[in-house]
């Protein structure tokens, strides 16, 4: 799996100009307060200009939204400054949900692009459950619940104040029913959270999620037109493609077995579908890469795993049957071959 962690200039680039885009918003708040943009900039100590897009990095993108805390004297400030986002701070895909037909369509273009090349520590996943919808923001590192809180913490509310500037202000009371969670412990003054979010808000859950009735998810948005859509969605899949040609098959499999649910029962052709490609190609390539399908879905498979029950309080029953196993008794024996020990033992032993 050595080729999974090489490098990668053009997937680094596409996630510099993310990282710049969501720092621009910070920056942008930062002025609105008063407060000196040079300034900040210049006490931030990155390694790199702002504005070197080839270098800007993920270390660097949650040191600022952690300074901008300390240099502003606000606790919420990543959050307030999210409140402001709007989508033309992010040109690429902002131009395409101005256009879609309602906010299911903006959520799964969303979770496709952003998941099916980003290698930035964030997935998105969306799912519906009887007729609940869950929008889930899970981290793919090696963070700590509250070291991701400031990242979750600023997707989370730009992605809704985006969505009331698609549906109009007017549908905010179609979501007061909604419930967010966070993975990370309440901060000092957790009544902020419920100012901003206007919403019940709940700290050390087992997912960050915002959690609606699936009927929001169609709400038209205010300016669909449909051939601008097709037009623009079909730049962003070339773009996709291109940024996709400069990963290895190995890679695009992992990023998208990451993403689906019940990742141990989910069959090649249907992470063939996702990459647009037939099962022949993929196995060809990932034989030229000299990896094999079940290779790469044990290594997800073992990696959710552990983070489920790492940052998760849930039942083994409830991981297992998540990541996809029929019976418990075969994760147990999966998770004991391994890591050499059974999943409750991994759980007891780290966080000890």
């Amino acid at each position: 799996m050595a080729s999974m962690r090489q490098k990668n200039t053009a997937l680094e680039s596409a996630l510099a100009q993310i990282y710049r885009n969501f720092i621009d918003v910070i920056v942008r708040h930062l002025q609105r307060q008063g407060l000196n943009r040079e300034r900040f900039i210049q006490q931030l100590n990155l390694p790199c200009a702002v504005d070197d897009l080839q270098q800007l990095t993920r270390q660097d993108f949650m040191h600022c939204l952690d300074y901008a805390k300390t240099f502003s004297g606000d606790s919420a400030f990543v959050l307030n400054a999210g409140c402001r986002a709007y989508l033309s701070d992010f040109p690429l895909f902002g131009s395409l949900a101005m256009h879609a037909k309602n906010l299911k369509q903006v959520l799964e273009d969303l979770t496709y692009f952003y998941n099916s090349t980003s290698m930035g520590g964030m997935n998105i996943n969306l799912h519906i459950v009887s007729g609940t919808a869950h929008l889930r923001f899970l981290s793919t590192q090696e963070y700590s619940a509250d070291e991701f809180a400031d990242m979750v913490n600023l997707s989370v509310v730009s992605l809704i104040s985006a969505a009331f500037n698609l549906v109009g202000d007017h549908h905010c009371s179609e979501f007061g029913k909604a419930t967010i969670c966070f993975q990370h412990a309440a901060p000092p003054d957790p009544q902020t959270y419920q100012r901003i979010f206007n919403v019940p808000v709940h700290f050390k859950q087992n997912y960050n999620e915002v959690i609606f009735d699936e009927k929001f998810l169609y709400l038209p948005v205010l300016g669909y037109h449909e051939p601008t859509y097709r037009f623009i969605r079909d730049q962003l899949k070339q773009r996709n493609a291109l940024l996709l040609e400069s990963t290895s098959m190995g890679e695009r499999v992992h990023s998208i077995l990451m993403i689906l649910e019940q990742p141990k029962a989910c069959a090649v052709g249907k992470v063939a579908e996702a990459l647009n490609t037939s099962v022949s190609t993929l196995q060809r390539k990932l034989k030229t890469e000299q990896m094999s399908y079940t290779d790469i879905q044990a290594d997800v498979v073992k990696q959710r795993a552990t983070k489920l029950l790492l940052s998760t309080h849930r039942a083994i029953d409830d991981i297992a049957s998540e990541l996809g196993y029929n019976e418990t008794s075969s994760f147990y024996r999966a998770f004991k071959r391994w890591m050499g020990v059974s999943p409750g033992e991994y759980r007891e032993n780290t966080a000890n």
